[in-house]
């Protein structure tokens, strides 16, 4: 298991100006104006003296503050796709020999980037996938220990989820009120193959700052060779690679069933509001790039 912590960070400065407890003035990335209780804790120096609650008080033997969605620090969240085609190998790895996901070693150094951001703001950062059918849950935190963990999951080559596992995922994010709180940016890193229904997505993007992150293989589906070729395909559920021939006329097909899928999603997102961001290549200058140009059009947006 290849741990990938690429050399630069995802800019994710929240957008809005709020108080926070731990931050003193911070952005947020949380939608409203923050009315919404979130919990308790205990008291620390420079609480508004407004929000003491004094019931808690009372119960916990110590002086407790309300702290609502928008005074927590700002929450991120990944969520991975992990269907059998998002590890499909077709990358020959000499150091381990052995063959690799292009796919995942994309999702590997944009995690990496995000994570980095979210060391890098002092964010809490949290993981979610659904492998062999079963909930893989990294509740958000801050901390070497907390993002050592996500890196770790992030990096697992378990490809073994349903097709639709991305649905799970978000279905699942709705029941973590506590750890995921309104207006989280969530991030989810897929191939879009498969859709969520625009309901479940529509939902998604009302409660989250939810962002799509398409994964393409550059040549197996972009430029699609238009001839005969063989590549080698790994079995999800016993791990054996074997190569696959396929003819002229089945890779045309492919080629065009690949970029019609690719155009579906994202019209899917731009229907509902959102620019998924769109990654080729795990070369580090080039996500780099994307990034950049991602920052730029959410703090455009941000300052609307």
């Amino acid at each position: 298991m290849e741990i990938i912590i690429p050399d630069f960070y995802v800019d994710l400065s929240p957008l809005e100006r709020v108080h926070s407890s731990h931050l003193g003035t911070w952005g947020s990335v949380f939608r409203g104006e923050g009315y919404d209780l979130e919990g308790i804790r205990p008291y620390q120096h420079g609480d508004d003296a407004r929000k003491i609650a004094r019931k808690a008080s009372a119960h916990h033997g110590e002086v407790m503050v309300r702290v609502n969605y928008a005074e927590r620090n700002p929450t991120v969240f990944l969520v991975f796709d992990r269907s059998p085609k998002m590890g499909a190998c077709d990358v020959f790895n000499p150091e381990t020999e052995k063959w690799e996901s292009y796919k995942h070693k994309i999702m590997k150094v944009v995690s990496g980037a995000i994570i980095n951001g979210a060391v890098k703001n002092h964010l809490t950062i949290g993981y979610i996938d659904f492998a062999k059918g079963e909930e893989h849950f990294r509740k958000p935190e801050e901390g070497d220990e907390g993002i050592a963990r996500i890196r770790r999951s992030s990096s697992n080559e378990n490809f073994l989820g349903d097709e639709d596992n991305v649905s799970e995922c978000l279905e699942r994010l709705f029941t973590l009120k506590h750890n995921l709180p309104r207006g989280s940016l969530v991030f989810i890193l897929s191939d879009f193959f498969v859709l969520p229904s625009e309901d479940l997505l529509g939902d998604a993007i009302d409660r989250f700052n939810l962002q799509p992150v398409i994964i393409r293989h550059p040549q197996w589906e972009m430029t699609f060779p238009q001839d005969s070729i063989t590549i080698p395909l790994r079995d999800a559920t016993n791990g054996v690679v074997r190569e696959i021939f396929i003819t002229k006329s089945e890779a045309r097909r492919l080629h065009n069933q690949h970029e019609h899928n690719y155009q579906d999603a994202v019209a899917f997102f731009r229907s509902l509001g959102v620019d998924p961001l769109t990654f080729v290549s795990s070369d580090e200058e080039y996500c780099e790039e994307v990034f950049l140009e991602w920052a730029d059009s959410r703090l455009r947006k941000g300052n609307r």
